[in-house]
């Protein structure tokens, strides 16, 4: 074999190796979250055509308009904001699926969560809602009894989208209510 081919032969042999450990290392990087969130919801959140923010508030009394049942307590939806295009909120939603977010070897605290935010993943006739305690750093995939901790700052993250949505949201709905008054 003369050194050309050989040449190609060395070539085409390191990149099905670095292919191999690619594939192997993107695998590790996610095998935690996949196996709390489940396979469809981990791509739910990953590929959802559409997102949406809920902002909670604890309900006292019976639930008004729309509420989410976490863990045997209502919490009324006070906002929603469609995000599925919101700035950051891409990176957002992968940094969900991926293991380096939580901190896997951490202990969810006995303190009774404050779940102030969700996300609502919607696609393919599917649904899956995240709620999020940003305080505790905290997340849990409603409808299961799944909790876990996540780091600080991409919490901070997360708390930041949040008010930034949601305070368009309200100038937005502000606006849209001015331009009706105006109409009549």
């Amino acid at each position: 074999m003369d050194k050309g081919k050989l040449a190609i032969v060395g070539i085409f042999g390191v990149s099905i190796g670095m292919a191999v450990f690619a594939w192997w290392y993107r695998y590790e990087q996610g095998n935690q979250s996949l196996a709390f969130w489940g396979s469809e919801t981990a791509v739910l959140i990953n590929g959802a055509q559409r997102v949406e923010l809920l902002k909670l508030a604890e309900s006292t009394d019976e639930p008004v308009g729309e509420s989410i049942d976490i863990d045997g307590r209502a919490w009324n939806v006070e906002q929603a904001v469609d995000v599925t295009q919101a700035r950051g909120m891409l990176h957002a939603r992968h940094s969900l699926v991926e293991d380096v977010t939580f901190r896997w070897d951490e202990a969810v605290s006995d303190n009774a969560p404050a779940w102030t935010y969700a996300l609502r993943f919607e696609g393919n006739g599917q649904t899956s809602i995240v709620a999020f305690d940003t305080e505790q750093a905290l997340v849990h995939l409603v409808g299961s009894e799944q909790s876990a901790l996540i780091q600080p700052d991409i919490s901070a993250g997360f708390q930041r989208i949040f008010n930034r949505e949601l305070s368009a949201g309200e100038s937005s709905a502000a606006e849209n209510t001015l331009m009706d008054a105006e109409r009549r």
